[in-house]
Formats: C-alpha cells, sequence, structure tokens
C-alpha cells in the first residue's frame, strides 16, 4: 500500500450517517439518490471528502453519478470491497 488511506464500506456508511440531512445508516445496496440519503449538496460534499480520504481527483463527467448510486458501487469504483461482498452475501 502506498500510505493512502482505503476506507472501508462501515467508514462511508458513518459519513454519511453524520453529514447527510438524512442523518441515518444505509444499506451496502441501497440508492443513495432514489432514497434521499445524498442529495446534490451532500453528493459534492461525499466528492471533496473521498477525494481527501483517496488523495486523488475524482473527475465528474456525466456517467459519475452511476458510481456513487450505493456504497457497494462505490466501493467498487475505488477497488474496496465491502463485508458482505467479501463474505460472499449480496
Amino acid at each position: 500500500m502506498d500510505g493512502k488511506r482505503q476506507p472501508d464500506i462501515e467508514l462511508l456508511r458513518n459519513w454519511i450517517a453524520e453529514n447527510t440531512a438524512a442523518a441515518r445508516i444505509v444499506d451496502d445496496d441501497e440508492d443513495l439518490f432514489e432514497s434521499h440519503a445524498l442529495d446534490s449538496f451532500s453528493f459534492v460534499q461525499l466528492i471533496y471528502y473521498l477525494e481527501e480520504v483517496f488523495e486523488t481527483e475524482i473527475v465528474l463527467d456525466e456517467n459519475i453519478a452511476d458510481n456513487f448510486r450505493t456504497l457497494s458501487t462505490i466501493c467498487r469504483y475505488f477497488g474496496v470491497g465491502s463485508r458482505t461482498a467479501e463474505a460472499g452475501v449480496g
């Protein structure tokens, strides 16, 4: 590992619970936009947070939201597995 912080799915779940208007725990495969766990403002905040955590720039294009729809897709985007995926569940 190159010293960059690698968040797990629980870190992301906790960030959403603590930093969004939804203020609740979300499931791994829950659509963050359809369930209103993320709105446009909190989505941008999440992008900034992830850029800081991963020490990288996230290029925002028309397809980026598909990679950030669920906690699972975010983890896959960054190559980090969820505990349920690692356990073969889900």
